[in-house]
């Protein structure tokens, strides 16, 4: 790797590397424009799909991940492999990395609504219909947008005061004491991490269980509430594989600082395996729009629709 020389830009790996560093980049970045905006243009034109408390929250997470692609994931590439008075900087390093952890905790806050969502619909059925309207479900999203807005702000702010007075270059401080956001806050966000899909799984397991029941039950009566039981059931399983992903998505990044903490590598090693656990993460980011695609009929409906007028459109 070239070592950072002042007042000039340089490439932190070779030009082959940085090939194969931006195209894997690229396609990723790719697959979360055109998969997000596939499932925002679906609920303008399936207006059916704003009925649904979940696919209001999956709009939402969709919106989120199209941030993630078109800010974060940018940003983060320029971070990585460009080495200026900008990037390096320790006043201002941190500004590259922070819009694509806000949009990726903003996609942990989805989840956890969603598994609220569910656990409210399928265990508390009657308090789900009289309290969680949509108007509910709104606002929730609404506050939790401010909120995490709010702390990336403080974030940034405070990386920035603590480093104004400093000199400091700190592109690629992988070995174990120099990490530039502190060994300990981050073995401790990434046991939360961990923790946090753990109690979403025996979450969604409690839920899961009881829908079942719930149809079990429900088949041996009318039709009609027999689809429904289906249908709660249906909507329950997509989500806990929309959590499972992103769970799977998320621990290679939680994997990442425990072995930067505690394990020796080579700076290249180490850029290669930060590459890698940061590429499954934002890919996530585009993962999901399959999911729901291949999983509900709805968004199936939907995006034939939305594919039928753009081929329309490219056919006149």
């Amino acid at each position: 790797m070239e070592n950072y020389t002042e007042g000039n830009i340089s490439l932190n790996v070779t030009t082959l590397g940085a090939v194969f560093f931006i195209g894997a980049h690229v396609c990723v970045f790719i697959g979360i424009i055109l998969s997000n905006i596939l499932v925002i243009a679906s609920f303008q034109i399936e207006k059916n799909l704003w009925k649904s408390r979940t696919n209001t929250i999956l709009l939402s997470l969709a919106v989120a991940d199209l941030l993630t692609g078109v800010v974060g994931l940018p940003l983060h590439v320029i971070g990585r492999i460009l080495s200026s008075p900008l990037t390096c900087a320790s006043a201002t390093r941190a500004l590259l990395f922070l819009p694509g952890f806000f949009f990726c905790g903003l996609s942990l806050g989805h989840l956890f609504l969603l598994a609220v969502e569910r656990y409210l619909a399928v265990c508390r059925p009657i308090l789900h219909r009289r309290y969680i309207s949509l108007r509910c479900i709104k606002t929730c999203l609404w506050i939790l947008w401010i909120i995490l807005l709010i702390n990336g702000i403080i974030a940034n702010i405070a990386r920035i005061l603590s480093s104004k007075d400093s000199d400091s270059f700190t592109c690629y401080n992988f070995k174990m004491g120099h990490q530039s956001f502190g060994q300990e806050y981050e073995i401790f966000v990434s046991c939360v991490i961990v923790c946090f899909f753990l109690l979403l799984m025996v979450c969604y397991a409690r839920i899961y269980n009881v829908a079942i029941r719930y149809s079990n039950r429900r088949s041996r009566t009318a039709e009609r509430t027999a689809a429904t039981g289906k249908t709660a059931l249906s909507t329950t399983l997509t989500t806990a594989i929309v959590i499972g992903v992103c769970g799977i998505c998320w621990l290679p990044t939680s994997f990442k600082y425990f072995c930067r903490a505690y394990c020796h590598f080579s700076t290249d090693g180490f850029f290669v395996m930060f590459s890698l656990c940061e590429i499954v993460l934002y890919s996530n980011s585009m993962v999901n729009p399959i999911i729901y695609g291949y999983r509900m009929p709805e968004f199936r409906k939907a995006y034939r629709k939305v594919i039928g007028r753009l081929v329309a459109k490219e056919v006149l």
